[in-house]
């Protein structure tokens, strides 16, 4: 092959000249660059003072755990025994192990005042570490002080203000309050206080059925109440008697208990307590089940869109519902749910 044929096929263009020489010109620069900071690095060295100090003081902590390792198993190992802590002495301490210096700083706490009254109470000892609080513990026995009360040295000739407050529950004894209260009177002042004493339990007793003209054993039929009458049961109040009352409008009324704790707020343990002060008999408001339209049979709070529209169907295909037999004929229906919702269903012919 000529040379003229092979630069023929080597041949390139202006372009093509450029972006090679711009190629060769970046690597080069960049072995050049390499090289030089290779140089740079080398002429600068390098200086591990830091790395030095570093790893000292790694070693130097490593070697004061050690030390310190050393020095607790060095230790002489106590041999506790049963104690108390708030009556022992320098020799109890010491024969059971513990150094004397620490026997010496646990008796200047007990000196100055310090008392321990639960075996935790050891470590705020200055001397206590986790090893021998965990030797002490099962041994420590702090016995219950009795406390005693301290005695009046003299009687008030008068009746304290407990006592007043006492005496007016009626179900006290007057006796027991004289006898406590020790007074020093003659027969007629005792007499006095005795007959004071019983016109304060007795005025008490009528001030109490008195105080209040609710009575607590009137029983309300929930279908005919209102809101201000649930308000006298205990644990309901302004909001939750407004709920009660919104959702037996929306239902048409209550026919069961169990009804009471769809309403948001009813408890069980609530009603359980308001339970004997119910009647749930009365008139409930019916649904026309053979001329009850879509919307307002979704209006109900047991009918969903579903539910309703399956019902209208039912009714439009096979005629009036002549009673819950017909009903029970739509299979897809839940069983627990017909027996909740069946009391509310008017099976009055269409016209």
């Amino acid at each position: 092959m000529s040379v003229r044929k092979i630069r023929k096929q080597i041949h390139f263009h202006k372009n093509q000249r450029w972006a090679a020489s711009i190629i060769i010109l970046t690597i080069v620069g960049i072995i050049t660059h390499g090289k030089i900071s290779k140089l740079n690095h080398v002429k600068a060295g390098y200086n591990n003072e830091e790395h030095v100090f570093i790893l000292k003081q790694l070693k130097d902590e490593t070697d004061s755990i050690q030390t310190k390792r050393v020095r607790e198993k060095s230790k002489p190992k106590l041999t506790p025994k049963y104690f108390n802590p708030n009556k022992t002495s320098i020799e109890e301490l010491t024969s059971m192990g513990i150094q004397e210096k620490d026997a010496k700083s646990w008796m200047k706490y007990i000196t100055k005042g310090g008392k321990f009254y639960r075996v935790e109470d050891l470590k705020k000892l200055y001397s206590m570490n986790d090893r021998m609080y965990n030797q002490l513990k099962p041994y420590a026995i702090l016995p219950k002080e009795k406390k005693y009360k301290k005695e009046k040295s003299k009687y008030k000739e008068s009746l304290t203000r407990n006592s007043l407050k006492k005496s007016m529950n009626p179900e006290s004894n007057i006796y027991d309050i004289l006898e406590k209260e020790k007074l020093n009177l003659d027969s007629i002042q005792y007499f006095a206080k005795k007959d004071e004493l019983f016109y304060k339990k007795e005025f008490a007793s009528r001030r109490n059925k008195m105080r209040s003209g609710i009575n607590n054993e009137f029983i309300i039929s929930i279908n005919e109440t209102d809101s201000i009458e649930l308000r006298t049961l205990k644990g309901i109040g302004p909001v939750l008697s407004s709920r009660i009352i919104k959702y037996k409008e929306q239902l048409g009324g209550f026919h069961n208990k169990n009804q009471l704790l769809e309403v948001y707020g009813v408890k069980p343990t609530l009603l359980s307590n308001i339970l004997d002060r119910l009647s749930f008999e009365g008139p409930l408001r019916k649904i026309k089940i053979n001329t009850v339209t879509l919307e307002e049979l979704v209006k109900h709070p047991y009918f969903d869109y579903s539910t309703a529209h399956i019902f209208i169907n039912y009714r439009i295909q096979h005629g009036d519902y002549r009673d819950i037999n017909d009903i029970k004929k739509i299979r897809i229906i839940k069983d627990y749910w017909l027996e909740e919702t069946a009391p509310y269903f008017d099976f009055e012919p269409s016209l």
